[in-house]
């Protein structure tokens, strides 16, 4: 019973150990992505700061040249000099104080950060003393329960002592006159040889293998077990979606509670275009008959900071039948190696709102804001352009499709939005505005690329470009693998916030060979866009 307590004792002993080691590693790892991660975003505040400062520095040197304009040797009265004066005055005050404040404060937060970098870095490292330490002392008492269980002193009843060998592993510890250094030696000795083959097993070969598959599968883990620490979103209100070609519009907005109009509201179409030139195409021969006018705005950076050609540029000459309702824009990237992607996709929003106002957009026109590959189906935004009554803002439910149209995803695509625009109000982004959701009201197809260089350069394009977290994840025959099984680009389990959906979802997705309502001009010219279709699932190098 000793010998199974030992052993007992030193299974869990491990077990703690490898617990405590795998927190250190953890609360290592944390630490490092929240300091560069808020460090991130103080430089990006510190550079808004020091931009709103050169903005203020011109406007000062503007005033300048103002106060100097002369026409035909006429020049500004004195008071209205002296008053430019102390606008400058003002302007100039202001810029300095808020460029001195923004230094002062960015280096106070960044001490603060690295001090608290600092504290966790000790915190993890004395952990980690302290785990070594609690290795070699909880063997040290657990060779003393063994020593203990073959001791070579057996106490007799009368209280006389009788030197009895009960065995020879620890023949050294017998010796009444050994030091405490050559006791402790003699324990140790002793408990190396007590250990058994399972236990060096577990120690050399079963811990490695733990941490290396939590550092690959670790990501895994942490989505498996979402629903403990991620609270799911409030419900959508699903609105009901009805439609057929044969039923008249005035029915068909009476069936969704809404008026008719006596003529039907502009609409305009806004993208950020990176490179889909395909599902471009298949989206606004969707919606040409129905929209005004298609506003496009496309980068010379991805949202990671990359440089990209402009593609659409380079392909204006496809889009000939919408040149008339076309209003095409660039805008330069910033470049920021390492800042959060989400901030260049922001900046590139924030510039298509101000190309909305130069394409003419006004109240209550109709605004689709999605993704190029978020296609709203026509007979959709002929409703909404038509039906009165309307909520300000409706979001999309989409059928949401990966690679092509063969294989439906059970995650729930509902960020594509109509907006009554309110001149004022309404700003272009991808989240969500609202819980009213129109059902069944287009296509998603995600990923679906005619080129596997374009899966490759859109996984290290897009804002979760962190997904690809080994460089084996862009070789291209892993990729068209993948396709055409239906699995996961990134190795990732679903992201849903219930253990029914996350295993109700595992594996790759099901093969739909249905075809049936799908974008009409993508079945018109199926020959060309045969990879989307069902049981097409093989791609061009590019």
């Amino acid at each position: 019973s000793a010998y199974l307590s030992y052993v007992t004792l030193s299974y869990l002993l491990i077990l703690f150990i490898v617990a405590a080691k795998t927190g250190c590693v953890i609360l290592y790892t944390g630490q490092g992505k929240f300091h560069d991660t808020t460090t991130k975003t103080l430089e990006y505040v510190v550079d808004q700061a020091d931009t709103i400062v050169e903005k203020l520095r011109n406007v000062s040197s503007y005033l300048v040249v103002v106060k100097q304009v002369g026409v035909d040797q006429v020049f500004l009265p004195s008071n209205v000099q002296t008053d430019i004066d102390q606008i400058q005055s003002k302007i100039n005050s202001s810029g300095s104080t808020l460029a001195t404040r923004t230094v002062d404060n960015s280096k106070d937060i960044k001490d603060i950060l690295d001090s608290v970098r600092l504290a966790f870095i000790i915190v993890a490292a004395v952990m980690l003393v302290l785990t070594f330490l609690g290795f070699f002392r909880g063997f040290y008492c657990c060779s003393l329960l063994w020593g203990d269980s073959i001791s070579c002193v057996l106490m007799m009843p009368d209280g006389y002592s009788s030197s009895k060998k009960t065995d020879d592993v620890c023949e050294d510890v017998c010796g009444q006159q050994a030091t405490r250094v050559a006791l402790t030696l003699s324990r140790l000795r002793c408990m190396l040889r007590g250990v058994d083959l399972k236990t060096y097993l577990c120690v050399l070969v079963i811990v490695p293998l733990t941490m290396v598959g939590i550092y690959l599968h670790g990501h895994k883990i942490s989505s498996f077990l979402r629903p403990l620490w991620q609270v799911p979103p409030r419900p959508f209100i699903n609105v009901p979606h009805y439609y057929h070609p044969n039923v008249s519009m005035e029915n068909l907005c009476k069936l969704h509670g809404w008026g008719i109009r006596e003529f039907p509201r502009r609409v305009f179409d806004a993208v950020l275009f990176n490179n889909e030139v395909d599902m471009l195409t298949i989206r606004w021969n969707e919606l040409y008959p129905y929209v005004t006018q298609f506003v496009l705005l496309e980068s010379n950076s991805t949202f990671t900071g990359l440089p990209k050609p402009h593609f659409f540029a380079r392909n204006r000459n496809d889009f000939k039948f919408v040149e008339p309702r076309l209003t095409y824009g660039t805008i330069g990237g910033r470049f920021r190696k390492g800042e959060n992607p989400f901030v260049e996709e922001a900046y590139q929003r924030v510039a298509l709102d101000q190309l909305l106002r130069i394409a003419g957009i006004q109240d209550d026109d109709l605004l689709i804001m999605s993704d190029v590959d978020e296609i709203p189906s026509g007979h959709t935004i002929d409703l909404l352009r038509w039906c009165d009554d309307i909520p300000p803002i409706l979001h999309l439910h989409l059928r949401n499709y990966l690679y092509s149209f063969e294989f439906i995803w059970a995650h729930r695509s509902w960020r594509a939005s109509v907006h009554r625009y309110r001149m004022g109000k309404t700003r272009y982004a991808h989240y969500r505005h609202t819980d009213f959701l129109l059902s069944d009201s287009g296509w998603h197809c995600s990923f679906c690329f005619r080129h596997i260089s374009d899966f490759v350069f859109k996984m290290k394009a897009y804002s979760h470009y962190d997904r690809v977290r080994f460089s084996h994840y862009l070789n291209p025959k892993r990729i068209q693998n993948i396709i055409c099984k239906g699995g996961d680009l990134y190795d990732m389990l679903p992201e849903e916030y219930t253990f029914k959906e996350i295993i109700g979802n595992l594996g790759t997705l099901p093969h739909s060979f249905s075809a049936v309502h799908l974008p009409s001009y993508l079945l018109k010219n199926a020959d060309k866009y045969k990879y989307l279709l069902p049981g097409n699932c093989r791609r061009e190098s590019g």
